[in-house]
């Protein structure tokens, strides 16, 4: 349970280096625990890969599914590796990294 953390929609980031920190964590987690499926809190994304309900949207039909894998997780800790130290928005399938206030 990753709580806001991770889950399908827009990453909120407030703190850049800290967020980074926090997506390791959990990377070096599933590399030494039996991981079959993480859970976020809610879900923002739609089951078109990229595509995420408006802000403050109350009507969500079609979502996509709450349950990610390690390898999205994987996926998350690649781009922001790639993004290195500037924080910058960036779409994927299941997610959005969101910075906030730069």
């Amino acid at each position: 349970m990753t709580g806001d953390t991770f889950y399908p929609g827009r990453l909120y980031v407030n703190d850049w280096n800290a967020f980074k920190m926090s997506i390791e964590r959990l990377v070096k987690f599933t590399d030494t625990n039996e991981v079959s499926t993480i859970l976020g809190n809610h879900i923002e994304m739609t089951q078109t890969p990229g595509v995420d309900y408006p802000m403050e949207t109350m009507y969500q039909p079609k979502e996509h599914q709450l349950p990610l894998s390690v390898l999205t997780l994987k996926e998350l800790s690649s781009a922001l590796t790639a993004l290195g130290d500037t924080p910058t928005k960036e779409v994927h399938d299941s997610f959005i990294i969101y910075p906030v206030d730069y």
